[in-house]
């Protein structure tokens, strides 16, 4: 017996798979966004701002399922699920966890991008003493 295999690896159409990441982009924004604005006494601890942050994804996730059904109420769903992780996660990740999360795994500190083999010595600055011949008006010499 054969069965035809499908050839998305997703498991789902393309046209669902876009509409469940838009809710996911409208979901984690919001999630972001939105609780910062509600005034500093609900951001007044990292406790305050997770709930914040939560209560805010959930009327979202709420108002979605009421309002567009589907595909886009569930990506609201998990965006926002994955703001209030974010929240969590910057607020009580311990530093030697946190550090792995950004770019600087991938980018060595020392260096602007693009990176040189080399590290350049700094050299000295000539000796500038004023004197009565160097005399200065606004950026440029005497001879202006």
């Amino acid at each position: 017996m054969h069965r035809p295999r499908s050839r998305n690896p997703f498991g789902e159409g393309s046209s669902a798979l876009l509409k469940k990441g838009f809710g996911v982009f409208i979901g984690f924004s919001a999630a972001k966004k939105l609780p910062p604005m509600l005034g500093a006494q609900m951001n007044s601890s990292p406790g305050m701002s997770l709930l914040s942050t939560a209560i805010t994804a959930g009327v979202l996730a709420w108002a979605a399922k009421k309002f567009i059904p589907g595909p886009i109420a569930e990506g609201v769903l998990w965006g926002g699920t994955a703001g209030v992780i974010n929240v969590a996660w910057n607020a009580w990740a311990p530093a030697s966890i946190a550090g792995y999360a950004g770019v600087g795994d991938f980018v060595a500190g020392g260096f602007p991008l693009p990176q040189g083999p080399v590290r350049y010595v700094t050299a000295a600055a000539p000796d500038m003493t004023p004197s009565g011949q160097q005399a200065q008006l606004g950026a440029f010499g005497r001879a202006w």
